[in-house]
């Protein structure tokens, strides 16, 4: 029999990706209490590391669908991952309002991780 860490862990892994995509939701009600949960229940930018996986393969199913507003949270979804996943501090800071790309020439090294979350066209402008 599973203990009770190991039944709460594997349903972090169901749970978490879905709350981290829909405090992206573009409805601020909905935002805010995803975005309640997501910091309630996690401990940083790790946790995006950590369930990388599964928020990819949650937003990617999901970035095609008929509604709108699910397309667009999954982008939301995505950039926030790709920028929370690669920290460039530019300068001593964060640049919160750069682009992926932007970022991405900056930090070469961190191409490939970005990549696997948001495919990146260096020396196309995103903004």
């Amino acid at each position: 029999m599973a203990s009770a860490t190991d039944r709460a862990n594997e349903l972090a892994v169901e749970i978490l990706p879905f709350i981290f995509c829909a405090k992206n939701d573009t409805d601020e009600s909905v935002s805010e209490e995803f975005s309640k949960t997501w910091t309630e229940n996690t401990g940083g930018s790790g946790v995006v590391k950590l369930y990388l996986a599964e928020i990819v393969q949650l937003t990617t199913a999901s970035i095609s669908s008929a509604r709108w507003s699910t397309r667009q949270t999954c982008a939301f979804a995505l950039a926030e991952a790709a920028k929370s996943i690669c920290e460039f501090p530019i300068l001593g800071e964060f640049m919160e309002d750069a682009t992926v790309a932007d970022l991405a020439r900056s930090h070469l090294a961190e191409i490939e991780t970005a990549e696997g979350v948001w495919p990146l066209t260096l020396g196309v402008s995103f903004g």
